[in-house]
């Protein structure tokens, strides 16, 4: 296995990497307290917008030194604050991958090309003490991916989103690497994100992988995911848990936030379901 870190922040023209993952919660004071526990430092409160206007959400973000954990909550009547909570009812947890590519433009033309259907390109800002935080986000029409918001962004900001005061000592050690995704067949997923991403999906020892050009999605069925991570699955269709590079650790170690499971894994040995 590469040693993630060896991989920029940003990709280059034609790369697509997984940019970072998405929690949806109750209460986001609650998922940072646990967080604190593994020394991963939160960016504080922030409301967000969506094409200017209020979009009904709020995070909180976990950046490291590759990637990042998003923490979102409901906090207004909104079209997108309605959707969170319909995803919450199902069950606490991930509920968001988000690739990045170096032009939302080139990107949105490839997956309409594959017969996607996209919404109207978003143009999501927040304000940070390091500046606005600007991106274009890529979402799919409804209903989207059973697995949830599956998405797609251009980093403008990346100064904003990733500055050094939020680069703790144990943030800066760790990088998102990867994802395990359950469902009824994971065969059709991994071919469905295959499209998706324009990278290919093989056959592993316990289901599917996929491959990027930094991370890689991991598609098994839920007694699988069960018994990889110890959880009970909440949903027949579950992101079950997320890999993360540390190189603090010389051994897996996994946490478990909720029907989330983190997995710690040294920076150059893949986690133990690939």
């Amino acid at each position: 296995m590469t040693n993630i870190f060896d991989a920029p922040q940003l990709p280059a023209s034609g790369q697509v990497f997984l940019d970072h993952v998405g929690c949806f919660v109750r209460d986001i004071d609650k998922v940072a307290e646990a967080m604190g526990g593994l020394d991963i430092t939160l960016t504080p409160f922030t409301e967000q917008q969506n094409n200017g206007k209020p979009a009904g959400t709020a995070n909180r973000c976990a950046m490291f030194g590759r990637g990042y954990i998003e923490v979102l909550t409901p906090v207004s009547d909104t079209p997108l604050a309605a959707q969170m909570n319909s995803a919450i009812d199902r069950y606490e947890g991930l509920h968001l991958i988000c690739f990045t590519t170096s032009d939302a433009n080139v990107t949105a033309g490839a997956l309409d090309s594959q017969g996607f259907s996209l919404q109207s390109p978003v143009e999501l800002r927040r304000q940070t003490a390091d500046g606005e935080a600007a991106f274009t986000v890529l979402r799919l029409q409804p209903p989207g991916m059973p697995e949830g918001r599956i998405q797609f962004c251009t980093h403008y900001t990346p100064d904003a989103v990733w500055p050094d005061r939020y680069l703790a000592e144990g943030n800066r050690a760790r990088a998102l690497s990867g994802v395990l995704v359950a469902g009824p067949d994971p065969r059709e997923a991994a071919g469905r994100f295959a499209r998706f991403t324009g990278r290919e999906a093989t056959e592993t020892a316990v289901g599917w992988n996929l491959k990027l050009d930094r991370g890689a999605l991991t598609f098994v069925n839920v007694p699988t995911a069960e018994k990889l991570t110890g959880l009970t699955a909440p949903d027949p269709v579950w992101i079950a848990a997320i890999a993360v590079a540390d190189r603090t650790v010389d051994t897996e170690l996994r946490t478990d936030l909720g029907p989330v499971s983190l997995i710690r894994h040294p920076a150059d040995t893949p986690p133990s379901w690939l």
